[in-house]
């Protein structure tokens, strides 16, 4: 929701760019500030997708070239892109894609988390039940062989009664 914004606002001001309007407010300001919003929220969307144990190796790798293009602009030396509007256009698009995909990779890791946790209930929880089961019935049967035969090797002695 937040990247249709961001890309909404990316575009409104390329059309005002396009048409000479600029409203006093440098337009290429506007869109790195902008681009800056945008990189800092996919950094905090991969930390969130790191912290809640995603592998996000492919999000950095796709943030890393996301932030290539944005040097490409600040330098202008347009190796992958033909424009400074260009290369933050596809930055943009780029760090709202991995936004996207870093909150399904964390909505994954969790659910992923929850299945865990199915399954020591569910599989590890019985049988650790059933071993400790079967554990004190072996170990009463030990003791109790153990009474049996202390009671048999009691030596029998009788009172007199005098």
């Amino acid at each position: 929701m937040i990247g249709a914004l961001v890309l909404s606002i990316v575009s409104i001001l390329a059309a005002a760019d396009a048409i000479g309007v600029s409203g006093g407010v440098s337009s290429e300001g506007v869109r790195s500030d902008l681009v800056k919003a945008t990189t800092d929220q996919a950094l905090r969307s991969i930390k969130n997708a790191d912290e809640s144990g995603a592998d996000v190796s492919g999000l950095i790798d796709r943030f890393n070239v996301a932030i290539d293009l944005q040097q490409q602009a600040e330098k202008n030396d347009f190796t992958a892109c033909n424009s400074y509007d260009a290369c933050l256009i596809q930055s943009n698009d780029m760090l709202l894609a991995i936004v996207d995909d870093a909150s399904s990779l964390r909505n994954q890791a969790t659910a992923n988390k929850e299945a865990a946790n199915v399954i020591t209930f569910t599989v590890y929880l019985p049988v650790s039940s059933f071993v400790l089961s079967v554990l004190l019935v072996v170990m009463h049967r030990l003791w109790k062989s153990r009474r049996v035969k202390k009671f048999q090797e009691m030596d029998i002695h009788q009172k007199s009664v005098s």
